[in-house]
């Protein structure tokens, strides 16, 4: 199981976002690790180190709980764009 992030990175000295799957990484590995380097060689950009180290941080909680880093990061990363939506999926306007 994979789950998708969107990652507001720095290119060109703008944010702009990119999709990043998280998996299952390697044990020592870094889980943007490539997706990362790929941003860098190819898009001259990086990703912010608050999300680097916000990644770290999930991936040994989910070492020590034994909850996947998918579903870890699925309810960290992507429960604020859930909460944006209405039920019928449209954004909802706070007032």
């Amino acid at each position: 199981m994979t789950t998708k992030i969107v990652v507001p990175c720095v290119v060109g000295g703008q944010i702009s976002p990119f999709d990043f799957f998280i998996g299952k990484p390697a044990d020592g590995s870094q889980p943007i690790q490539f997706q990362a380097k790929w941003i860098g060689s190819a898009k001259q950009g990086s990703v912010p180190p608050h999300i680097i180290k916000a990644l770290d941080d999930l991936q040994k909680i989910s070492r020590e709980t034994g909850v996947s880093l998918e579903e870890l990061c699925d309810l960290a990363f992507n429960q604020k764009d859930d909460e944006k939506k209405g039920e019928d999926g449209e954004e909802t306007k706070n007032e």
